[in-house]
């Protein structure tokens, strides 16, 4: 008779245990076999200790034995045998007997009751918050704003760019932007549906930002005030005398009232004829108008970068590539003042020396960013400067040693004072070589790598960061880029056959940092076992001092082990070879 189970109700939970091994049965050399899995081989049971494909349980780095098969045992004594019985007399054979009903079949054993389902479990305690996602990206895929499709960029894996949200994509060359939802994302593909495209060229030097999405439309305005009925006869004008009153005006006085006598000395049949061609003509300080313009905005004017035996020098030109003079000034918005050039105006950076540090081994050879500024005292008038960085306002904001990154070359500091006003009114591409000759060399110009408008951050420049990285015949590719104060640094560093991890493994920032302890930069990176084909995606880098950032861990490695914060070494988190990689690309302040 079959039993039937009692069901025993737990009215309390204990604590979860373990995860426990699982049993996969016989071995098979095409699974693909990971920690904790048991399998049972040549009469044995192993657990794999090490994720394996095509590696036998007798393989004692990626399998321990669990159970080894037992000896067969020894045979026992055979059994001493009976004697067999006397066979006994033959009985009459009887009648035959009818034969009977045949029986009823036994009714199938009742089911046992299915037992009640035990309580549900108490919700486990919260885990602890991860790392935020970076929710900025860059792309070098060429991509045309000329309308309005989608636009699909290739990008890092793992931002935090979900569907639906708002992202915008602008380049940091040309300024050209585009901003919209993101229409999906998967892997390295990210595609935008743009609802605003500001510019219509093709470009492949891209920052994505995530962003807020578009407001709702605002009230509308107040309607303006009715205009004049009327029909105007010729030579015939008007002009307000206050809010309310309007008068009319021959032409006479309105050329009076507009001072077309100060534009040009054309007689007035001139001025109407078609064909009438004015020259350029001094604006008097009587007669200048005064607007509000970005600073460092020019009129007239435009930067002129050139090379000439080694040195290169930075003019400032009218639009017609003349030097300014008083037929051909250059006006510049500067510290709520326009002022005026007249004369020609450069500085010139001479070959034999390290400029702002970029005949070093980090940046030499390597095409850099450079910012052309417009200074100001009242003793040596308008000066011209060139700096690597953006952010300068006055004279006090630059390094005076010419070595320093933060210096500026300036044509004239006769009487430089603390508090001079400075402003950025271009950019400019430029090179500086290695060695005691230290020459300049500039790309022939286009509108990205020559840029006549105030700016305040460079694109992705190349450079070669120093480190006590043995690095061999590794394959390495870093950059840099400045945004006002912050300093973006990226790289991707592949190990080659004589590459080595020492203890520390520090690689030096371009630009310094303004932070000072280690958990003020901790950002993830990711590594690569070109021998599994496995990302490690939880490493970290942190600083040390403001100049050097260090290789650490804290990940679980490809054997489901954690591994607590430890410097990346030859052999963690795995034994590092030839094609193994890591990668990151980090945003932090700049110390001044």
């Amino acid at each position: 008779m079959r039993r039937q189970g009692i069901n025993i109700i737990n009215k309390s939970t204990g604590p979860q245990g373990d995860k426990g091994a699982t049993w996969k049965g016989a071995y098979a050399g095409g699974t693909a076999y990971v920690a904790d899995d048991i399998v049972s081989y040549g009469g044995s049971s192993y657990i794999c200790i090490l994720a394996s494909t095509g590696n036998l349980p007798t393989d004692g780095t990626y399998w321990e034995q669990v159970a080894s098969k037992g000896d067969t045992g020894e045979t026992g004594e055979q059994g001493i045998q009976g004697i067999q019985g006397i066979q006994g007399i033959q009985g009459e054979q009887g009648d035959k007997g009818d034969q009977g009903d045949q029986g009823i079949q036994g009714i199938q054993g009742i089911q046992g009751i299915q037992g009640d389902q035990g309580i549900q479990g108490e919700t486990g305690a919260t885990g602890e918050t991860g790392a935020d996602a970076d929710v900025t990206g860059t792309s070098t895929s060429s991509v045309s704003l000329a309308d309005f499709t989608n636009k699909t960029f290739e990008t890092q894996a793992g931002l935090g760019f979900a569907v639906g949200t708002y992202i915008r994509a602008y380049s940091t060359g040309s300024g050209e932007y585009t901003y919209g939802p993101v229409a999906s994302y998967s892997g390295t593909t990210l595609v935008l549906d743009p609802d605003v495209v500001a510019g219509s060229g093709t470009n492949s030097d891209w920052t994505i930002t995530l962003t807020g999405s578009k407001g709702s439309t605002g009230a509308t305005g107040a309607n303006g005030e009715t205009a004049i009925s009327g029909t105007p006869v010729a030579n015939d004008f008007a002009r307000f005398v206050d809010g309310s009153t309007i008068e009319g005006r021959s032409y006479a006085e309105a050329k009076a009232d507009l001072s077309l006598d100060n534009v040009d000395n054309t007689s007035d049949s001139t001025k109407n004829s078609a064909t009438a061609t004015l020259t350029n003509k001094t604006i008097g300080t009587t007669n200048l108008i005064s607007f509000n313009s970005p600073r460092g905005f020019l009129i007239n004017g435009k930067i002129v970068p050139t090379v000439s035996g080694g040195q290169l020098t930075l003019s400032l030109k009218g639009q017609d590539g003349n030097a300014p003079s008083t037929n051909n000034p250059v006006y510049i918005s500067l510290n709520n003042a326009i002022h005026s050039v007249t004369n020609a105006l450069s500085v010139t950076l001479a070959d034999g020396t390290n400029w702002m540090d970029l005949g070093s081994s980090v940046f030499a050879t390597y095409q850099q960013q450079l910012f052309a500024y417009i200074g100001y005292n009242a003793t040596d008038g308008i000066t011209l400067g060139v700096s690597r960085i953006p952010w300068a306002r006055i004279y006090d904001d630059f390094s005076t040693s010419s070595t320093n990154w933060m210096y500026c070359a300036i044509s004239d500091i006769s009487n430089a004072s603390t508090n001079d006003s400075y402003a950025v009114i271009g950019r400019f591409d430029a090179t500086l070589s290695a060695g005691a000759a230290y020459d300049w060399s500039v790309p022939t110009y286009t509108d990205k790598t020559l840029i006549q408008e105030p700016i305040f951050a460079t694109g992705r420049m190349q450079c070669k960061p120093t480190t006590d990285i043995t690095e061999g015949n590794a394959t390495k590719d870093f950059y840099y880029s400045i945004n006002m104060k912050r300093a973006s640094f990226a790289g991707e560093f592949t190990f080659g056959s004589t590459t080595s991890f020492g203890s520390q493994n520090n690689i030096n920032l371009p630009i310094p940092s303004s932070y000072a302890n280690a958990h003020s930069v901790t950002k993830p990176m990711a590594i690569f076992d070109s021998s599994t084909g496995a990302y490690q995606q939880y490493a970290m880098i942190t600083p040390s001092g403001t100049s050097n950032i260090i290789l650490r861990l804290r990940c679980v490695d490809v054997s489901g082990t954690y591994i607590a914060l430890a410097n990346i070494s030859s052999t963690a988190p795995f034994t590092w070879a030839t094609g193994d990689k890591f990668m990151f690309d980090i945003n932090y302040p700049i110390s001044n």
